[in-house]
Parts: structure tokens; C-alpha cells; sequence
């Protein structure tokens, strides 16, 4: 997992600092569809992970960041989550879901202000191969990156982001 905070107006001001909690669920492709077609029949907005059957914990944890004035500083990575051991091989289609529930405080030193956002992401474990169609891969990195505005507002994404670029 990649957790990154793209931009920050006031990342060089000492007192400026992000934190977040966060936890990965796997969710068996059976039980997000069942759950997903339940909650519209009953005209509710989307489930959290506690209302579906058979949902995993892979990982949970959290961080806060104080020394965060380059794009490097505000990137947190957590490798090997454990996947194969806690997920049943029957489990592991191409459809079933990860899920990142996570909760960000931010504060920016130059704005004079605090943000919060507390929400969740939802990708597949597998992806298609580039260099063979019809071919899934394992999903290698599960991105969750931020972005607050200079207003004050707090944008997210789990859209792929390499490299050094600090714009949305």
C-alpha cells in the first residue's frame, strides 16, 4: 500500500503534519454482489465493511507525519500485506473487492487550518495483464493518495502516481 499526500500548501512550515488511520478488508466477489444488489433493492447508500459476510482483515494501522515538506516526506509505504495466507483460494477472483477504509487529518501550518476526511476505496486484487489480454495479475500497490487545496479542502484518489509531480 501507498499512502501519499500529493499536495500540502504549507508542507514547509514545521507545524504542519498529516496523520491517518486506515485498514485493508478483502471482500469475497460473492458477498460484495449479494450486499451491493441487497442495499439497492433497499434504496440505502453503500456499505461499509461491516455489512458484508466473510470480509477479511489484511491490514490496519496508522501514522502521522510531521517532517513532510517534499512529495518523499509525505509518502508512506507498507509493503508485504498478507494476502495469500489469509484469503481462501476459492475466494480470490478477479471481481472480489479490496477495500481501504480510512480516516486523514491534516494540518496545514500556512492556511491555518485543520482537515478531515473519512471515506473508502474500492479496487480489484487482480488486474488485466498489459502484455497478455484475457490474463489477470495480482495487484501490486494499492495507491491512496490526498490532496488538500489551497481553500482547505481535501480531495483523494487510488488512481496510480509516480514520480515527483505534486499536482492533482
Amino acid at each position: 500500500m501507498k499512502f501519499t499526500l500529493v499536495n500540502l500548501p504549507g508542507s514547509a512550515e514545521p507545524e504542519s503534519y498529516w496523520e491517518i488511520s486506515y485498514r485493508l478488508y478483502f471482500i469475497p466477489e460473492a458477498s460484495y454482489r449479494e450486499e451491493t444488489m441487497r442495499q439497492t433493492r433497499a434504496a440505502r447508500s453503500a456499505a461499509g465493511p461491516p455489512q458484508y459476510p466473510g470480509q477479511v482483515l489484511l491490514a490496519k494501522g496508522e501514522f502521522k507525519k510531521k517532517e513532510i515538506d517534499t512529495l518523499k516526506d509525505r509518502t508512506h509505504v507498507l509493503n508485504a500485506v498478507r494476502f495469500k495466507s489469509k484469503v481462501p483460494n476459492r475466494e480470490r477472483t478477479k471481481f472480489a473487492v479490496l477495500m481501504t477504509v480510512y480516516s486523514v487529518k491534516i494540518y496545514d501550518a500556512r492556511l491555518k487550518t485543520t482537515a478531515y476526511h473519512s471515506s473508502y476505496f474500492e479496487t480489484n486484487p487482480f488486474a488485466d495483464d498489459p502484455a497478455r489480454p484475457q490474463t489477470a495479475v495480482p495487484r501490486a500497490t494499492i495507491y491512496t493518495s490526498f490532496y488538500l487545496s489551497p481553500k482547505g479542502n481535501v480531495w483523494g484518489s487510488q488512481l496510480p502516481r509516480e514520480g515527483n509531480d505534486p499536482n492533482w
